[in-house]
């Protein structure tokens, strides 16, 4: 699992295909597919990927 915050889609782009080319699963803290506009992502093995979403949405609404 990784959570990152990035500036430019070039620090994360490479890592993103791969996870996905793996069977994992990355995405925005929405859970939206991430594009060139994304700035931050998460990126899982897939299987524990909605878990962590449920957790980081949980903290941002408490921020």
């Amino acid at each position: 699992m990784a959570i990152e915050a990035a500036k430019k889609v070039w620090d994360f782009a490479a890592s993103l295909l791969l996870v996905e080319e793996a069977g994992g699963k990355a995405t925005d803290f929405e859970g939206k597919r991430w594009t060139s506009d994304t700035k931050e992502y998460i990126a899982s093995n897939g299987i524990v990927h909605q878990d962590i979403l449920r957790l980081i949405g949980k903290n941002m609404k408490d921020k």
